[in-house]
């Protein structure tokens, strides 16, 4: 009977005894690749190829070959037998295990029943195997993390001790077979000619792909629809009517939309879970962020996580939580005053802005606030004026005022000013007037992200 050729699971290794005491074995063969989400329960069995002994010299009578995995790898089968051959068919069994049980050992210990001539080959076969070939063996892997391995070393020995050692060759390395990334991020700039309700262009929406990626390997896990991939995108979500899970080709082609994220109700986050089968299936996954068209946009940062939870394998980070996934800018200066005290007798506050541009510059701002007994509000998109092209304007305390509502009582109010003008041609003052003097307040700048100003207090 001739022996099986190896496949993509098999492994053909050689050994090869030069003289008693010589240690000059080698294993030869080639490495299968097995799935680090496969294995993560330690209970993956796969197959190994056909593994062939060939010594130099004859094997007597009692002589003993220990065959050997690593790395807590074991051998998966109840039963193993070392076929003798002539290199062309393989014969009946000269050896007998001494190891028992085997199913779950990381050794075997086979002892010669007879003389075996030089001539002979001996090839490992499991229980599993065709019996009387030799066609491999199964073994159980270990949990282990990617660029490790899954050595197979023996070796032979007689009365007087190991008389030949084969050093051990890889049989089975281990990769990520799921990974991802972010490939395309958030990148629209909202525009202030449209009052903040649209991108320029009068974009509605803006996009962050995700690449999830399949390696595919030989031992690897088969998903189903129970497996799910978890998303999770953060970052300001007011001002959008919908966050939504779209699947698309490389060339953009077969868009489906996979349904909507759950905005979380602080508006910090939005989450979606969809088929791993799914969004493994096709090119990229496309968060798309919808504006609604009535809320005026801020400038904003987005991170994405993405979690691989499988059904029974163990779930899998595959972009890791706080993953930088763009941001939005805008056209113009936006800046914010923490703390203005309004409508309080014997001071009164302002807002100063300069433009060195050469256009004139509107003047915006979203204002939060509290009234003195304990009530809060909040405006947006306050038109407070216009400062000319070379000129300076004043903010006044009643033109806040007026844009609130004009509360009665003592205002505690924080501003994000948006003027419409070049980031580093605006120039933003704010104080208050006492009876003992004036006094600056801070203004904080933007000095990151796609559009930072160089001009800081």
């Amino acid at each position: 009977m001739k022996k099986l050729n190896m496949n993509s699971l098999a492994l053909g290794v050689a050994l090869a005894v030069a003289s008693t005491g010589a240690f000059a074995g080698t294993i030869a063969g080639t490495s299968a690749a097995v799935g680090v989400e496969a294995a993560t329960t330690g209970s993956l069995v796969a197959a190994g190829g056909v593994f062939e002994i060939v010594p130099a010299v004859g094997t007597n009578a009692s002589d003993r070959i220990t065959v050997t995995l690593s790395d807590g790898a074991t051998f998966a089968d109840g039963s193993y037998t070392l076929f003798t051959s002539d290199g062309a068919d393989v014969g009946n069994t000269a050896f007998t295990t001494v190891t028992n049980p085997v199913a779950g050992a990381s050794s075997i210990v086979f002892r010669s029943a007879s003389t075996v001539s030089t001539t002979a080959e001996y090839v490992l076969s499991s229980s599993s195997a065709i019996a009387g070939v030799g066609a491999g063996f199964t073994v159980t892997l270990p949990s282990l993390a990617a660029g490790n391995s899954v050595n197979l070393s023996a070796s032979m020995s007689d009365l007087g001790g190991v008389y030949d050692i084969y050093p051990g060759v890889e049989i089975f390395e281990y990769a990520n077979q799921f990974s991802g990334a972010v490939s395309d991020l958030a990148d629209e700039t909202i525009d202030v000619n449209t009052n903040r309700l649209t991108f320029l262009n009068d974009g509605s929406s803006d996009d962050i792909a995700l690449e999830l990626s399949d390696a595919a390997v030989a031992n690897g896990v088969t998903l189903n629809d129970n497996d799910e991939v978890d998303f999770v995108l953060s970052g300001d979500m007011s001002g959008l009517v919908s966050v939504a899970l779209i699947t698309t080709e490389t060339n953009g082609a077969n868009a489906v939309e996979r349904g909507e994220f759950v905005v979380a109700d602080d508006n910090a986050s939005a989450t979606f879970s969809a088929s791993a089968s799914d969004v493994f299936g096709t090119a990229s996954s496309v968060i798309r962020a919808t504006v609604d068209g009535e809320t005026a946009l801020t400038t904003r940062t987005f991170t994405v996580k993405a979690d691989l939870n499988f059904e029974t394998e163990t779930d899998k980070n595959l972009v890791a939580e706080g993953t930088p996934a763009g941001l939005w800018n805008i056209n113009g200066l936006q800046a914010k005053v923490a703390h203005l005290t309004l409508n309080s007798s014997g001071f009164v506050s302002w807002l100063k802005v300069a433009n060195e541009g050469t256009t004139s510059a509107q003047i915006n701002a979203d204002i939060i606030y509290t009234l003195a007994d304990g009530t809060e509000g909040s405006v947006d998109n306050a038109a407070l004026g216009t400062v000319d092209a070379g000129g300076v304007f004043t903010v006044s305390e009643a033109s806040i005022l007026e844009a609130m509502g004009n509360p009665e009582g003592i205002v505690d109010a924080s501003l994000t000013v948006t003027v419409a003008g070049q980031t580093n041609l605006i120039h933003l003052i704010a104080e208050k007037k006492a009876s003992d003097g004036r006094v600056s307040l801070p203004v904080y700048y933007n000095i990151s992200g796609a559009n930072p100003r160089n001009w800081v207090q």
